[in-house]
C-alpha cells in the first residue's frame, strides 16, 4: 500500500515505468536500510551503556511502582 500510494506521484507516464520503479525502489531500500542499520547500532550502544551501569538504580526505579501496586492490592483484599 505504501508504494501504491507514494510512487505514482513520482512516476512519469511518458518514460519507462519499470526503470523508474527499480530506481525508486532501490533508493527506498538503500535509505531505509541505512536508517535501520543506524537505529540498530544506536540500540546496541545504548544497551551496552545501560548494562555497564549499575542495575540497582534501574531495579529500584522499576520495582517501586510494583511494590506500590502490591500494597494497594493487599489493602483491598483485607477489606
Amino acid at each position: 500500500m505504501f508504494f501504491g500510494a507514494l510512487f505514482p506521484r513520482f512516476i512519469d507516464p511518458e518514460a519507462s515505468t519499470i526503470v523508474q520503479l527499480v530506481i525508486l525502489g532501490g533508493t527506498h531500500l538503500a535509505v531505509d536500510g541505512a536508517i535501520l542499520v543506524a537505529r540498530g547500532w544506536i540500540a546496541v550502544r545504548a544497551a551496552a551503556r545501560i548494562r555497564a551501569q549499575s542495575y540497582g538504580a534501574i531495579n529500584r526505579i522499576c520495582g517501586t511502582p510494583m511494590l506500590g501496586a502490591a500494597a494497594v492490592l493487599a489493602g483491598r483484599s483485607m477489606e
